[in-house]
């Protein structure tokens, strides 16, 4: 995901592009993570959103006050399923819908994990936790369910393999920043 999101805010910031230009990227960037929630790819949605909130490409407020209505829209649904309140329900509640093959966001389930490492493994007389091991197997459950359906795609080399070969983003938040000043400057004060 990291990968990924680094990615996409490097893309949106590329310093060789007309602001109508960016407006283009940044709306394909919204519209492919829409299209990644309706089949089933979160892991997709979250990558894209996370490169998208970026504060280096979340600071170009008239980049984002051009977006059109609709797509607008779009984000905001996407944002929503993102958010980390009660324990990323509106994620958890969009997995519940699901049918067929799906992608999930690994995050949740590791965030679960380490949730129930915490758990003690005993109880306070000394017997096994079998709560804690019922929970553990739920999250394992889960995996499991997701890794068992397959999606119908045909493969494609040769994007693979220039996916695999551009997909490189800037990995240092201070020169995203720096790109995000060139992109859109601070305003001046007066």
């Amino acid at each position: 995901v990291n990968d990924m999101a680094y990615w996409v805010a490097s893309y949106v910031l590329t310093t060789d592009l007309t602001s109508t230009q960016r407006l283009l990227i940044l709306r394909r960037f919204i519209k492919i993570a829409h299209h990644c929630l309706q089949i089933g790819n979160l892991n997709g949605v979250f990558a894209i959103m996370a490169g998208l909130s970026k504060g280096s490409v979340q600071r170009l407020s008239k980049l984002w006050a051009s977006l059109d209505q609709k797509v607008r829209g779009m984000y905001d649904e996407l944002m929503a399923l993102m958010q980390s309140e009660r324990n990323y329900h509106s994620y958890r509640e969009h997995m519940k819908t699901l049918k067929g093959a799906a992608l999930p966001w690994i995050g949740v389930f590791l965030q679960d994990l380490t949730s129930l490492e915490e758990t003690p493994t005993n109880t306070a007389d000394g017997l096994v936790n079998f709560n804690k091991m019922r929970l553990l197997a739920n999250v394992f459950r889960g995996v499991v369910k997701y890794q068992a359906q397959k999606f119908q795609f045909q493969l494609v080399p040769s994007i693979q393999s220039q996916l695999v070969r551009d997909v490189v983003g800037e990995t240092d938040e201070k020169r995203l920043y720096e790109l995000s000043l060139m992109a859109e400057p601070r305003p001046r004060r007066g």
